[in-house]
Protein backbone atom coordinates (compact mmCIF):
# COMPACT_ATOMS: atom_id res chain seq x y z
CA UNK A 1 0.00 0.00 0.00
CA UNK A 2 1.42 3.83 -1.33
CA UNK A 3 -0.86 5.28 1.49
CA UNK A 4 -2.43 7.28 -1.90
CA UNK A 5 -6.47 6.34 -0.92
CA UNK A 6 -7.48 6.25 -4.20
CA UNK A 7 -4.14 4.99 -6.03
CA UNK A 8 -4.78 2.18 -3.29
CA UNK A 9 -8.25 1.60 -4.16
CA UNK A 10 -8.02 1.31 -7.75
CA UNK A 11 -4.93 -0.96 -7.82
CA UNK A 12 -4.64 -2.33 -4.09
CA UNK A 13 -0.94 -0.47 -3.78
CA UNK A 14 2.28 -1.41 -5.77
CA UNK A 15 2.75 -5.22 -6.40
CA UNK A 16 6.47 -6.61 -6.91
CA UNK A 17 7.24 -7.93 -10.63
CA UNK A 18 4.58 -4.97 -12.06
CA UNK A 19 5.63 -2.06 -13.19
CA UNK A 20 3.19 1.01 -12.70
CA UNK A 21 3.06 4.40 -14.50
CA UNK A 22 1.74 7.81 -13.18
CA UNK A 23 1.52 9.86 -15.30
CA UNK A 24 0.58 13.58 -15.45
CA UNK A 25 1.23 17.29 -17.89
CA UNK A 26 3.64 19.27 -15.89
CA UNK A 27 3.16 21.02 -12.28
CA UNK A 28 0.24 18.51 -11.69
CA UNK A 29 1.46 17.29 -8.86
CA UNK A 30 3.42 13.50 -10.17
CA UNK A 31 6.02 14.28 -8.17
CA UNK A 32 4.91 14.95 -5.34
CA UNK A 33 2.16 11.84 -5.36
CA UNK A 34 5.41 9.82 -5.70
CA UNK A 35 7.65 11.52 -2.84
CA UNK A 36 4.07 10.75 -0.63
CA UNK A 37 4.34 7.47 -1.86
CA UNK A 38 7.89 6.60 -1.22
CA UNK A 39 7.90 7.88 1.91
CA UNK A 40 5.13 6.44 3.23
CA UNK A 41 6.11 2.99 2.17
CA UNK A 42 9.65 3.12 3.66
CA UNK A 43 7.65 4.58 6.99
CA UNK A 44 5.91 0.81 6.49
CA UNK A 45 9.17 -0.77 6.82
CA UNK A 46 9.42 -1.69 2.63
CA UNK A 47 12.89 -0.88 1.04
CA UNK A 48 12.77 2.13 -1.67
CA UNK A 49 15.22 3.12 -4.08
CA UNK A 50 14.09 6.46 -5.68
CA UNK A 51 15.89 8.15 -8.69
CA UNK A 52 15.29 11.54 -9.16
CA UNK A 53 16.17 12.57 -12.57
CA UNK A 54 14.71 16.40 -12.27
CA UNK A 55 15.17 16.99 -8.30
CA UNK A 56 18.01 16.73 -6.33
CA UNK A 57 17.77 15.15 -3.41
CA UNK A 58 17.60 17.16 -0.76
CA UNK A 59 15.14 19.28 -2.39
CA UNK A 60 13.02 15.53 -2.24
CA UNK A 61 13.65 15.06 1.25
CA UNK A 62 12.38 18.90 1.94
CA UNK A 63 9.24 17.75 0.01
CA UNK A 64 8.47 14.78 2.12
CA UNK A 65 9.31 17.02 5.71
CA UNK A 66 6.65 19.52 4.60
CA UNK A 67 4.02 16.66 3.29
CA UNK A 68 4.57 14.59 6.31
CA UNK A 69 4.04 17.89 8.23
CA UNK A 70 1.98 20.11 6.91
CA UNK A 71 4.31 22.22 6.63
CA UNK A 72 4.19 25.17 4.16
CA UNK A 73 7.52 24.54 2.02
CA UNK A 74 7.42 28.32 1.21
CA UNK A 75 8.20 28.97 4.16
CA UNK A 76 11.08 26.44 4.63
CA UNK A 77 12.60 27.95 1.28
CA UNK A 78 12.28 31.43 2.85
CA UNK A 79 13.97 30.28 6.44
CA UNK A 80 10.61 31.48 7.71
CA UNK A 81 9.72 28.11 9.81
CA UNK A 82 8.24 28.90 13.23
CA UNK A 83 10.07 27.73 16.54
CA UNK A 84 7.33 24.87 16.32
CA UNK A 85 8.40 24.19 12.59
CA UNK A 86 12.12 23.85 13.80
CA UNK A 87 11.39 21.63 16.50
CA UNK A 88 9.33 19.33 13.64
CA UNK A 89 12.26 19.48 11.67
CA UNK A 90 14.91 18.28 14.27
CA UNK A 91 12.57 15.51 14.87
CA UNK A 92 11.85 14.77 11.34
CA UNK A 93 15.43 14.83 10.46
CA UNK A 94 16.31 12.01 12.85
CA UNK A 95 13.05 10.09 11.64
CA UNK A 96 14.59 10.17 7.96
CA UNK A 97 18.38 9.01 9.09
CA UNK A 98 16.69 5.89 9.89
CA UNK A 99 14.43 5.52 6.61
CA UNK A 100 14.97 2.51 4.60
CA UNK A 101 15.06 4.72 1.26
CA UNK A 102 18.15 5.56 -0.99
CA UNK A 103 17.65 8.86 -3.12
CA UNK A 104 19.92 8.74 -6.07
CA UNK A 105 19.89 11.93 -7.82
CA UNK A 106 23.18 11.52 -9.94
CA UNK A 107 22.86 7.84 -12.04
CA UNK A 108 20.43 6.25 -14.62
CA UNK A 109 20.13 9.27 -17.03
CA UNK A 110 21.37 7.07 -19.82
CA UNK A 111 20.00 2.79 -20.60
CA UNK A 112 23.56 1.88 -19.64
CA UNK A 113 23.33 2.97 -16.04
CA UNK A 114 19.96 1.63 -15.44
CA UNK A 115 20.60 -1.60 -16.65
CA UNK A 116 23.50 -2.12 -13.84
CA UNK A 117 21.57 0.04 -11.25
CA UNK A 118 20.22 -2.80 -9.35
CA UNK A 119 23.14 -4.57 -8.81
CA UNK A 120 24.98 -1.43 -7.41
CA UNK A 121 22.90 -0.77 -5.35
CA UNK A 122 23.49 -1.55 -1.51
CA UNK A 123 20.30 -2.95 -0.56
CA UNK A 124 17.82 -5.11 -2.50
CA UNK A 125 14.83 -2.61 -2.95
CA UNK A 126 10.94 -4.00 -2.56
CA UNK A 127 10.22 -0.54 -4.52
CA UNK A 128 12.22 1.26 -7.18
CA UNK A 129 10.65 4.46 -8.03
CA UNK A 130 12.21 6.51 -11.46
CA UNK A 131 10.83 10.32 -12.02
CA UNK A 132 10.42 11.26 -14.68
CA UNK A 133 11.33 8.81 -17.72
CA UNK A 134 11.47 11.86 -20.18
CA UNK A 135 14.96 12.78 -18.55
CA UNK A 136 16.69 10.08 -20.05
CA UNK A 137 19.46 10.67 -22.16
CA UNK A 138 19.84 9.28 -25.94
CA UNK A 139 23.21 7.10 -26.61
CA UNK A 140 24.96 7.26 -29.80
CA UNK A 141 23.20 7.52 -32.48
CA UNK A 142 19.74 6.58 -31.57
CA UNK A 143 16.23 8.45 -31.73
CA UNK A 144 14.57 9.09 -28.53
CA UNK A 145 11.90 6.99 -28.97
CA UNK A 146 13.96 3.55 -29.60
CA UNK A 147 16.11 5.18 -26.28
CA UNK A 148 12.88 5.21 -23.75
CA UNK A 149 11.12 2.05 -25.52
CA UNK A 150 14.44 -0.08 -24.61
CA UNK A 151 14.39 1.61 -20.71
CA UNK A 152 10.83 1.13 -19.98
CA UNK A 153 11.28 -2.50 -21.49
CA UNK A 154 14.33 -2.81 -18.84
CA UNK A 155 12.40 -0.91 -16.24
CA UNK A 156 9.92 -4.36 -16.67
CA UNK A 157 12.18 -7.04 -16.77
CA UNK A 158 13.79 -5.39 -13.90
CA UNK A 159 10.27 -6.17 -11.69
CA UNK A 160 10.32 -9.39 -12.58
CA UNK A 161 13.45 -10.89 -12.70
CA UNK A 162 14.62 -8.78 -9.04
CA UNK A 163 10.92 -8.94 -7.83
CA UNK A 164 10.62 -5.60 -7.53
CA UNK A 165 7.50 -3.25 -7.79
CA UNK A 166 8.46 -0.20 -10.19
CA UNK A 167 6.56 3.39 -10.27
CA UNK A 168 7.62 4.82 -13.52
CA UNK A 169 6.32 8.37 -13.84
CA UNK A 170 5.94 9.58 -17.29
CA UNK A 171 4.98 13.50 -18.84
CA UNK A 172 1.73 13.65 -20.79
CA UNK A 173 2.71 15.29 -24.14
CA UNK A 174 -0.12 17.68 -24.53
CA UNK A 175 -0.98 20.92 -22.96
CA UNK A 176 -4.29 22.09 -22.51
CA UNK A 177 -7.23 21.95 -19.61
CA UNK A 178 -8.97 18.74 -21.49
CA UNK A 179 -8.62 15.28 -19.45
CA UNK A 180 -5.85 13.33 -20.79
CA UNK A 181 -5.95 9.88 -21.87
CA UNK A 182 -3.24 7.30 -22.98
CA UNK A 183 -2.97 8.39 -26.15
CA UNK A 184 -1.07 11.10 -24.74
CA UNK A 185 1.16 9.48 -23.04
CA UNK A 186 4.51 11.53 -24.19
CA UNK A 187 7.15 9.95 -26.42
CA UNK A 188 7.08 6.13 -27.08
CA UNK A 189 3.67 3.63 -26.77
CA UNK A 190 5.91 1.09 -24.74
CA UNK A 191 4.28 3.01 -21.67
CA UNK A 192 0.71 1.69 -21.99
CA UNK A 193 2.00 -1.49 -23.41
CA UNK A 194 4.50 -2.81 -20.93
CA UNK A 195 2.78 -1.13 -17.73
CA UNK A 196 0.84 -3.29 -15.95
CA UNK A 197 -1.61 -0.04 -14.42
CA UNK A 198 -1.22 3.35 -15.93
CA UNK A 199 -2.49 6.70 -13.10
CA UNK A 200 -3.12 9.58 -14.80
CA UNK A 201 -2.95 12.36 -12.39
CA UNK A 202 -5.20 15.86 -13.79
CA UNK A 203 -6.01 18.94 -11.75
CA UNK A 204 -9.48 20.05 -13.00
CA UNK A 205 -9.68 23.66 -13.96
CA UNK A 206 -10.61 26.22 -11.45
CA UNK A 207 -11.34 23.59 -8.68
CA UNK A 208 -9.97 25.22 -5.76
CA UNK A 209 -12.35 23.58 -3.32
CA UNK A 210 -11.67 24.30 0.36
CA UNK A 211 -9.16 26.97 2.10
CA UNK A 212 -7.21 25.73 4.51
CA UNK A 213 -4.74 28.21 6.43
CA UNK A 214 -5.36 30.77 3.61
CA UNK A 215 -4.19 28.24 0.89
CA UNK A 216 -5.83 26.48 -1.58
CA UNK A 217 -6.86 23.12 -1.75
CA UNK A 218 -7.28 22.06 -5.63
CA UNK A 219 -9.08 19.35 -6.72
CA UNK A 220 -7.87 16.28 -8.65
CA UNK A 221 -8.60 13.65 -10.97
CA UNK A 222 -6.60 10.00 -10.76
CA UNK A 223 -7.56 8.03 -13.76
CA UNK A 224 -6.68 4.41 -13.16
CA UNK A 225 -6.67 3.94 -17.01
CA UNK A 226 -5.35 0.64 -17.30
CA UNK A 227 -5.44 -1.87 -14.58
CA UNK A 228 -4.44 -5.55 -15.58
CA UNK A 229 -5.35 -6.93 -12.13
CA UNK A 230 -8.42 -4.90 -11.99
CA UNK A 231 -11.35 -2.51 -12.79
CA UNK A 232 -10.05 1.37 -14.42
CA UNK A 233 -12.30 4.27 -13.19
CA UNK A 234 -11.80 7.75 -11.73
CA UNK A 235 -10.92 8.84 -8.40
CA UNK A 236 -11.46 12.39 -6.58
CA UNK A 237 -8.80 13.43 -4.40
CA UNK A 238 -7.36 17.01 -3.26
CA UNK A 239 -4.03 18.09 -3.12
CA UNK A 240 -2.80 20.36 -0.36
CA UNK A 241 -0.26 22.75 -2.82
CA UNK A 242 1.33 24.37 -0.42
CA UNK A 243 2.23 21.07 1.70
CA UNK A 244 2.58 18.94 -1.29
CA UNK A 245 0.42 16.25 -0.05
CA UNK A 246 -2.64 14.52 -1.89
CA UNK A 247 -5.41 13.58 0.23
CA UNK A 248 -8.91 11.86 -0.16
CA UNK A 249 -11.68 13.87 -0.84
CA UNK A 250 -13.61 12.71 2.07
CA UNK A 251 -10.13 15.01 4.19
CA UNK A 252 -12.35 17.89 2.90
CA UNK A 253 -15.51 16.70 5.48
CA UNK A 254 -12.96 15.98 8.49
CA UNK A 255 -11.57 19.63 8.36
CA UNK A 256 -14.78 21.08 8.34
CA UNK A 257 -16.26 19.01 10.75
CA UNK A 258 -13.51 19.60 12.99
CA UNK A 259 -12.66 23.62 12.41
CA UNK A 260 -17.08 23.38 13.20
CA UNK A 261 -16.02 21.26 16.70
CA UNK A 262 -13.30 24.02 17.24
CA UNK A 263 -15.80 26.74 16.84
CA UNK A 264 -18.38 25.29 19.28
CA UNK A 265 -15.73 25.23 21.83
CA UNK A 266 -14.68 28.86 21.15
CA UNK A 267 -18.47 29.44 21.87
Amino acid sequence: KTGLEALDRGTLGLHKSQLAILAARPGQGKTSAAVQAAFNLACAGKKVAFVSLEMTRESLVEKMFCLENRVNSRKLMMNQLSADDNYKLGVFAKLARELPIKIIDDYCFTERELFTLVEHLEMHPDVLIIDHIQHIRTEEAKYERETLNNYIRYLKEIAMRFEIAVLCLSQINRQGDDKPTLANLKSTGALEEMADSVIILHQKKDKTVFTDTNEGMIECVMDLAKNRRGPVGYFDVLFEAYTGRFLPMSHQERIIEKENDNNWQNK
